[in-house]
């Protein structure tokens, strides 16, 4: 039996509001991606549903950089927690930014968040 692939990371952003030794090593120079550039929440969803979804992705991971730096980030999770072929929706994050989101409920009943230090 082949094992089935169904687990996908989406990168969210390549920002990071620490600058920890593991992903930026001192005297690394940071060539960031222009906001404009990265995927609208429209094009990730649209990716989702019109290509990763039919190859058989049913969990999916965001992640960054920080994933919490990306202003729609609420909306983000929310859309993909609402596709009915989301069977698991997860964050990695250090933390940081999560009390200010903890007002928005949604963005902690319906996924789990790996918390790194």
């Amino acid at each position: 039996m082949t094992p089935t692939v169904d687990y996908l990371r989406i990168s969210l952003i390549d920002r990071c509001n620490f600058r920890c030794q593991y992903c930026m090593p001192d005297g690394d120079e940071l060539d960031y991606v222009l906001q404009q550039n990265l995927l609208t929440r429209q094009e990730l969803l649209t990716l989702l549903q019109n290509v990763f979804i039919p190859l058989g992705f049913r969990r999916f991971r965001l992640t960054g950089g920080e994933p919490l730096l990306r202003p729609d980030v609420v909306a983000i999770a929310r859309d993909i927690a609402a596709l009915p072929q989301t069977q698991d929706l997860a964050m990695t994050t250090n933390g940081l930014l999560l009390p200010d989101l903890a007002p928005n409920r949604s963005m902690t009943q319906d996924y789990s968040a790996s918390i790194s230090a």
